[in-house]
């Protein structure tokens, strides 16, 4: 979701911040891990169709999980939540409009940097931006330059940022799935298959 997408909704980011509609019941930590091992084991006997499709049911196996855990950490009362949305639409407008002002990844990677540096010391900073923009972010970056090795180079450093960021603010549960995802990503690039992002 892009920072339009969040702000077409008149309630803004306060309904970004409403538990998801997943039961908590089906989490499990180690799905996304099976199902990428399970790809390794068989990409070579598989068809085209059949890798993709599994490639979908790893992405949309990651979102769920994750989404889950964010669940986790969503405010659970109105003063907590209004200040959350306040806070979001901030780091939302900041993290976003990067990309009006930069023209490369080089560029682009000086202004994240500092985002991340302080989403690590301003832990209601972080949470607004691992809620809010982490998972946009990798979005946005599979086409936000004309060059493909650009665009994978923002999905690799904007992959690893997450998870320096997740280490600081975020449960073992969201930084291995982080990582599950990492994986899943540099499948994803190795394949030159980022549109399925």
């Amino acid at each position: 979701m892009s920072r339009e997408d969040i702000k077409k909704n008149d309630q803004n980011y306060y309904d970004h911040l409403d538990q998801s509609e997943h039961d908590e019941s089906h989490f499990d930590l180690h799905r996304v891990e099976s199902l990428l091992q399970e790809y390794k084991d068989n990409r070579d006997k598989w068809n085209k169709e059949e890798r993709t499709k599994e490639l979908d049911m790893i992405e949309e196996e990651i979102k769920k999980q994750k989404m889950l855990v964010k669940d986790r950490v969503k405010p659970d009362n109105i003063p907590e939540k209004e200040r959350l949305s306040n806070i979001s639409e901030k780091v939302t407008d900041q993290v976003f409009g990067i990309f009006e002002h930069t023209d490369s990844f080089d560029e682009a990677k000086k202004f994240l940097e500092s985002y991340y540096q302080r989403g690590k010391v301003d832990m209601t900073y972080g949470r607004a931006f691992i809620l809010m923009c982490e998972d946009s972010l990798l979005a946005k970056a599979k086409d936000e330059y004309g060059n493909n090795e650009e665009n994978e180079k923002l999905i690799d450093f904007i992959s690893k940022k997450n998870i320096e960021l997740a280490k600081e603010i975020m449960s073992d549960d969201y930084v291995h799935l982080l990582e599950d995802e990492r994986e899943f990503l540099l499948i994803l690039m190795k394949n030159n298959k980022l549109d399925l992002l």
